[in-house]
């Protein structure tokens, strides 16, 4: 053998053995990429969703450290505004939106904002644990609840009816998903100023956009609606949820709720398995492989 062939051999002998590998184990990594490109919408949104549950409870700890006078005279001027609000006309959150450069929009901005969102909403039977903001254009709804320009602020008070919006089937967010399964007599709060205010739901109902009769204030009453869009992915109506001020128990305080969704445990059971799946199959190739070479070993003996 030539002197150029002994350097040649041991190079494509190195190189064999990878190109091997490869075959051997290349569908274990098409499976896996597979699973993490599957998972990664889970990842996703259970990030956002305690995100949102994060800053929700960033704003119970920052207005529990104001001053109790500035937070009374901020819940003041709020309740001053309802009172003044011209008879109700609300738009449609999904669909119109105010003027915005208008005087009466800017003084609206102004009250309830010490920390960028006004309210917390919570809703424990359902899982709904977020902050709330000044309007409902679409920056504000995806990232958080909007306010309904136009209704009452949500500070209570007889007469007044406020409406919260929030998005359903975002792609990495929660957000009202899970408000269909709410059901009456079930109770949610809003946390605003350090006071919480707790509402029963009364009833609940599937409008058109143009349909707001039952949004309303009414007199000597305290009301609060949550918004959605319905049926979901089509969004043609709107889901209401009607609630009226009741008392604050104080087991609502402490219910806790998982920012895990049930197609998120869903997904991570599927991904389990298929890991699961590859462990079996990569230790049954091995198996085969060892069983192989005794084989040639035995016949080679």
């Amino acid at each position: 053998m030539r002197a150029g062939d002994d350097r040649v051999q041991p190079v494509m002998a190195a190189r064999a053995p990878r190109r091997g590998w490869w075959k051997r184990y290349r569908s274990v990594v098409y499976l896996v990429i597979a699973a993490l490109i599957f998972l990664t919408p889970v990842v996703l949104t259970h990030y956002k969703n305690v995100e949102q549950n994060r800053i929700a409870e960033e704003y119970s700890r920052n207005v529990a450290q104001l001053d109790p006078a500035e937070r009374d005279a901020a819940l003041a001027a709020a309740r001053d505004y309802n009172s003044r609000l011209p008879e109700f006309g609300a738009p449609d959150p999904w669909t119109t939106g105010p003027d915005k450069n208008s005087e009466r929009y800017r003084e609206y901005l102004g009250h309830l904002d010490a920390f960028g969102n006004m309210a917390r909403l919570r809703a424990p039977s359902v899982g709904i644990d977020l902050p709330v903001y000044h309007g409902t254009d679409s920056s504000v709804l995806s990232h958080g609840v909007g306010h309904l320009y136009g209704t009452a602020l949500p500070v209570g008070g007889a007469g007044t009816h406020s409406v919260l919006t929030g998005h359903t089937g975002l792609a990495t967010l929660t957000m009202f998903d899970n408000l269909t399964h709410i059901r009456e007599g079930e109770v949610f709060t809003v946390e605003v100023m350090g006071e919480t205010l707790a509402y029963k739901v009364t009833s609940i109902e599937t409008v058109l956009p143009e349909d707001i009769e039952t949004i309303r204030p009414v007199v000597d009453k305290d009301l609060l609606t949550l918004v959605t869009c319905t049926p979901y992915g089509i969004n043609s109506h709107r889901l209401l949820v009607h609630g009226e001020r009741t008392e604050l128990s104080g087991n609502i305080e402490q219910e806790y709720h998982s920012p895990w969704q049930p197609w998120m445990i869903a997904a991570v059971i599927i991904g389990l398995f298929v890991l699961l799946y590859l462990l079996w199959w990569i230790r049954s190739q091995r198996r085969k492989r060892h069983a192989a070479e005794d084989v040639d070993a035995t016949s080679g003996q």
